[in-house]
Parts: structure tokens; C-alpha cells; sequence
């Protein structure tokens, strides 16, 4: 099976980024995957990304963690894109607002 792309779209929002980082991280079914932080505003990732790798560490949860600030950039190849108002499952052709 091939490993799992997750794209976060404002990640750098605090009411979005933290609590959503902890729930991915969390989950063992994503170990190995790529986890695509994706903010638009540098100073909001800058501050999200930095707990993102720390946790990763920490918690040994095997995720390889990227940012980007362009979201262009982190949805080719996404097989889940992750924004504010819900999920989108891109692979299965199914959306959710």
C-alpha cells in the first residue's frame, strides 16, 4: 500500500491548526504518511509547524511533515485535503462541506 498524502489547509489558524495537528498525529493509521501543512500567512505556519515536528518527534509517530505557504503546491498527489469547513476525499471522488 502506498503511504497516505494529507493536505492542511490553514494550519496556521489557531482554531484549526493545533487541535486538528494532535488528532492526525494521534492516529496510527497514518504512520508513514506525508502530512502537507498549508498556510498562506508564514507567521501562522511558522508557529504551527515547529509543535508539528517537535510532537512528531516526541510521540514517535512516524509522519514526514512538510509546509508550504503556496496550496497550489500540496494538492497534487493529495489523497486527503483537509480545510476549515471539512474533508474531501479526492481519491474516492466524495466531498464534504
Amino acid at each position: 500500500m502506498k503511504p497516505v498524502k494529507v493536505a492542511l489547509t490553514g494550519a496556521g489558524s489557531a482554531a484549526l491548526g493545533l487541535g486538528t495537528l494532535v488528532s492526525l498525529l494521534r492516529s496510527p493509521r497514518l504512520r508513514d504518511c506525508t502530512l502537507t501543512l498549508v498556510d498562506l500567512k508564514a507567521e501562522g505556519l511558522a508557529l504551527v509547524e515547529a509543535p508539528a515536528h517537535r510532537l512528531n518527534r516526541e510521540w514517535d509517530a512516524g509522519l514526514m511533515i512538510e509546509s508550504t505557504t503556496g496550496g497550489t503546491e500540496a494538492l497534487p498527489g493529495a489523497d486527503f485535503h483537509h480545510l476549515y469547513r471539512g474533508w474531501s476525499m479526492r481519491a474516492a471522488g466524495v466531498s464534504r462541506a
